[in-house]
């Protein structure tokens, strides 16, 4: 008797469920998904992506939000969109208490905002993603310009590379990071893996940047010209001339190794 009792009050609330919901729209909706194990794997991967993209809020603190980024561990691809791109979803905090203790001393917006950026792109790192400056300049509602501006300012203020998407998967134009790279091996004389934890960039990463500038000063050395060089390593021209600008750079830095090297550098 009281299994009956339990089963006839105590089932039902098992029912009240969101795979039950689910469960029965498909069925109804879709009756062509065939077969209870089938219709129980799609509820399963459905919640899954819903767990993903809708977090409970009580996981989320005040001035945190969701957002979904590149993971750090993607594979780029020619022409790949951000559909055919693995992400996944961090928390950001876009207003800390700091920021407002900033607001109270009086710190310029502009300096707030370069620390909050800087933040979020750590926190996105440290959870396995990247940002790109279009991801800050959506969620922080400037342009995109405004943000390169700010990042680099940043990095430059104190000294560092910040784990923006541009730089880890190396994509677009960017000469600072490399500069970072070559002279702290160039000049600081850090080991490999030591300037890959400093900078947030492989050791693969690392070795091919500093590859690039000694192949390309080896060839400026022996007068070849750009296109020679780019015919020679099969890089672009206009990698070859970022390397070019950067060993000029570098070899006019005290202790050096690669001064001897790049000489004969002309423009």
């Amino acid at each position: 008797m009281k299994d009956d009792y339990r089963t006839t009050y105590y089932r039902p609330m098992l029912r009240k469920s969101f795979e039950t919901a689910v469960s029965t729209f498909v069925v109804r909706e879709f009756p062509f998904l065939k077969g209870t194990m089938v219709v129980n794997l799609f509820v399963k991967e459905l919640k899954k992506l819903a767990d993903t993209y809708y977090p409970s809020s009580s996981y989320l603190r005040p001035g945190e939000m969701l957002w979904m980024a590149v993971d750090k561990n993607e594979k780029l691809g020619y022409k790949k969109s951000i559909t055919q791109t693995k992400m996944k979803p961090v928390i950001l905090t876009i207003l800390a208490q700091e920021d407002l203790i900033c607001y109270l001393k009086g710190v310029s917006t502009e300096k707030i905002r370069q620390n909050a950026w800087a933040r979020c792109l750590r926190e996105a790192y440290a959870q396995g993603a990247v940002l790109s400056g279009m991801d800050l300049a959506t969620t922080f509602k400037v342009s995109a310009a405004v943000v390169a501006t700010g990042v680099r300012a940043y990095e430059k203020e104190h000294h560092t590379i910040l784990p923006r998407r541009g730089t880890i998967h190396d994509l677009g134009r960017s000469v600072s990071h490399k500069t970072t790279i070559c002279r702290k091996k160039l000049t600081e004389k850090k080991s490999t893996s030591q300037i890959a934890q400093e900078t947030h960039h492989t050791p693969e990463a690392v070795d091919r940047y500093l590859k690039g500038l000694e192949q390309t000063a080896f060839c400026r050395k022996r007068g070849m010209d750009i296109k020679d060089i780019s015919f020679i390593t099969s890089m672009s021209e206009g990698l070859v001339k970022e390397y070019i600008q950067l060993a000029k750079s570098l070899s006019k830095e005290k202790g050096n190794s690669l001064k001897s090297a790049t000489k004969a550098v002309k423009t």
